[in-house]
């Protein structure tokens, strides 16, 4: 779990401390190891009904409350570059047929997540730090 969260707080795109809280109850975490070493992760996060709402709220278009959300995905910088990212949420979504949402304000997440049957939805709006948009992914 540490290892996780030190990839995920080196790749500066969520709040270490919700993620060391909400990390470990994930229903499904995939992780891409090298020499004994994790270089890579990603996770389907547990229903949070609540986030979902947030969320549908500030995109403008309606999540069901009671869908899971990816996220937690992080690649160390020496192992970027390698379509990695691309490698691991697709290994994380084969998986799982059922619909899910996702958010970010990077490019490169926004090609991988259309690249796995995801649509970006509604409207992007201010997040802590940046713009997000809302990506879903129906039921497979």
């Amino acid at each position: 779990m540490s290892a996780s969260l030190a990839l995920l707080e080196q790749g500066g795109a969520v709040n270490i401390a919700t993620a060391a809280q909400y990390l470990p109850n994930a229903h499904l975490q995939i992780l891409a190891i090298r020499n004994d070493e994790i270089v890579g992760v990603d996770a389907i996060k547990r229903t949070r009904s609540d986030y979902a709402t947030k969320t549908s709220h500030f995109s403008g278009h309606h999540i069901d409350p009671a869908m899971a959300e990816v996220g937690y995905v992080a690649v160390s910088l020496e192992h970027r570059g390698r379509h990695l990212l691309s490698r691991i949420a697709a290994a994380l979504l084969a998986r799982t047929g059922a619909a899910m949402f996702a958010t970010t304000d990077k490019e490169e997440m926004k090609a991988v997540l259309g690249k796995n049957g995801f649509e970006r939805c509604g409207r992007q709006w201010d997040g802590e730090t940046v713009y997000l948009s809302l990506w879903i992914r129906r039921q497979q």
